[in-house]
């Protein structure tokens, strides 16, 4: 299984940032952040998706959840 966390100015959108990470049996992963600066008191949306098929395609996807820097 495959992970990808997606960060996006709007829900579902992922435009900021995505990071993938193959599963290794850990119940925590500490994923560094590499996209643009993100702002105080603007709102972002992230959400996760699994991959367990090897065309690309997710086959699951989390609810787009949205946090606010400060």
């Amino acid at each position: 299984v495959s992970y990808r966390l997606s960060i996006g100015s709007s829900p579902r959108a992922g435009d900021l940032w995505s990071s993938s990470v193959d599963d290794n049996g850990a119940s925590e992963y500490a994923l560094p952040y590499f996209g643009p600066s993100l702002y105080a008191a603007r709102g972002y949306y992230w959400h996760v998706s699994t991959f367990t098929k090897r065309n690309g395609a997710p086959n699951a996807e989390s609810p787009s959840r949205l946090f606010q820097v400060y």
